[in-house]
């Protein structure tokens, strides 16, 4: 992506050939690093679970044995590919939805089990010179290997467990199962050990022409600014980060140096720890979580309300930052807006799922970047429904991985834009793939809007209009608050329709395959 800060790709081998084969220093939090051997895995998954849920449940699609398809393969805890020694596997289980470990170019490059994000994002509106820091407390996994983690931001300083790192040894990779890039630790990590990483960063807007960052006359103004589409645009613009399906504590402080007063917005409380230094936690969050915002007191725009929800009062906050290129649009409207989409969203589903505030930052007329939140959503006024929606589906009910993506938006497109009516989809079509090709993708084909409302119009028209909403709000009743597969999802709809419909669509038009669905295992839908 253009104006990207980040270093450019290059291969791993000669950035890091060296680090990975000497030991590391004594590891002071218990882990310990190692020589890379001959011997290092590609097969494998991570971590200690700590977010969404999963089940196991059968695919229709075909398993590629590199942990692409089936529930199964990326929940279990087995290696999922290759093993290279008879040794016993370490005790300690896969994080769901953590992909397999990658051999590129003769190093095993593996996923991170994130405990805690602590981070410090420093804005000086005077020079316009922007710092930021963060220690990352991290598991390794079962698979011993370079650790990798994402960051879309300039690294000054790399600490691994007290050990001073050169900058080459935090590099940017593009394995080929992977559709975009990460950052590889030069070090070779023992299986389930814990480890910290303290990183410092210059702090620029990532990504050209979005409306991440403004600057004024003696102030500053930074929205979080986190999108689905294209890869790498959640909070690994501004903190170090994982997939989506890791869970963990994060801590935001946020440090202005400014001649005129500002304040933080954001989707979790705000405690003032002094004068120009706000603190924003989560208990349990995702790269997709944080929805934080600075701006000069003199430009926010607010307005709050109360609605009812299944018997339960929500605050409804509208909250409008000034200083960004737009015309400013009509609170009032976006105000009774926001109230009609919380009542239609609870009345579909249920109560609402994130306590008792829900944060609408309204953007100027003219933005496109609409986003939701835990709690919240950025949205321009025409996609205030969606986005509000999408709190009961994608951040009540979520995906556990991208490769699951299509569903939220299918599901949210359907009941919201299409007022539960779209075009129904034949079985002797061509074959679509909707889910992701392996867990190390990170976006999801704009196209499964289309195919994925057909998927759910041609099961609504199955069963009734009426019977099919009432189907919907018993399987989100069933997972809220969960992270779910695709698999899941097809389960879940599978073993409520009667007939054979569900596993031929999702074998054709989800998976992409051809030929008829095989028959669902034993047991399947109990």
């Amino acid at each position: 992506m253009s104006g990207s800060t980040i270093p450019r790709t290059i291969p791993l081998a000669a950035a890091l050939a060296s680090a990975l084969l000497t030991t590391a220093c004594p590891q002071p939090s218990g882990g310990s690093a190692t020589e890379t051997s001959s011997e290092s895995t590609t097969g494998g998954t991570t971590g200690s679970s700590t977010g969404g849920a999963s089940t196991g449940d059968a695919s229709t699609g075909s398993s590629t044995g590199d942990g692409s398809t089936g529930e199964e393969a990326t929940t279990t805890g087995s290696t999922g590919g290759d093993e290279t020694t008879g040794d016993p596997a370490p005790a300690c289980e896969a994080l769901p939805g953590a992909p397999p470990p990658l051999d590129h170019e003769g190093v095993a490059l593996v996923p991170i089990d994130i405990k805690s994000v602590e981070a410090e994002l420093r804005f000086n509106a005077i020079t316009r010179q922007h710092r930021g820091a963060a220690t990352v407390d991290f598991e390794s996994g079962p698979i011993e290997g370079a650790p990798l983690f994402d960051l879309r931001q300039q690294i000054t300083r790399a600490v691994l467990d007290g050990e001073e790192l050169p900058l080459s040894q935090v590099a940017l990779v593009a394995p080929p199962a992977m559709d975009a890039t990460m950052l590889a630790v030069g070090r070779v990590l023992e299986p389930c050990t814990a480890h910290r990483l303290e990183l410092e960063y210059t702090l620029t807007n990532p990504v050209e022409n979005d409306i991440a960052l403004a600057h004024g006359p003696g102030w500053v103004a930074w929205f979080a600014e986190l999108y689905d589409y294209p890869a790498r645009v959640f909070a690994e613009k501004w903190l170090p980060s994982n997939l989506i399906h890791d869970t963990h504590a994060l801590r935001v402080d946020v440090v202005v140096e400014a001649e005129v007063p500002h304040d933080v917005y954001a989707n979790a409380a705000v405690e003032v720890i002094e004068p120009g230094r706000w603190r924003v936690a989560y208990s349990d969050a995702t790269s997709m979580t944080p929805m934080i915002h600075l701006c000069p007191v003199d430009a926010i725009i607010t307005s709050s309300s109360q609605v009812e929800l299944e018997g339960a009062l929500v605050d409804a906050e509208i909250w409008h930052c000034g200083v960004f290129e737009g015309k400013v649009p009509k609170l009032d409207d976006a105000g009774a807006e926001l109230v009609s989409a919380l009542k239609f969203a609870a009345g579909e589903l249920g109560p609402y799922p994130h306590g008792d505030r829900f944060a609408a930052v309204i953007l100027p007329l003219g933005q496109l970047a609409s986003m939701e939140y835990e709690g919240g959503t950025v949205t321009r006024l025409a996609s205030l429904r969606h986005e509000v929606f999408h709190n009961w589906i994608a951040r009540g009910v979520r995906p556990l991985t991208q490769r699951d993506a299509w569903f939220d938006e299918t599901w949210t497109k359907f009941a919201v834009n299409q007022d539960y009516m779209a075009t129904t989809i034949a079985l002797d079509e061509e074959p679509v793939r909707l889910i992701g090709e392996n867990l190390w993708v990170r976006t999801f084909p704009l196209f499964g809007h289309e195919t994925g409302t057909r998927i759910f119009a041609t099961l609504s028209a199955a069963v009734g209009g009426a019977e099919f909403r009432a189907i919907l709000r018993e399987i989100y009743s069933e997972r809220a608050g969960e992270a779910i597969t695709t698999e899941t999802l097809e389960r879940d709809l599978h073993c409520r329709i009667a007939g054979d419909l569900v596993r031929p669509l999702f074998h054709r038009y989800v998976y992409g395959e051809d030929g008829e669905a095989p028959p669902p295992p034993a047991g399947y839908c109990e």
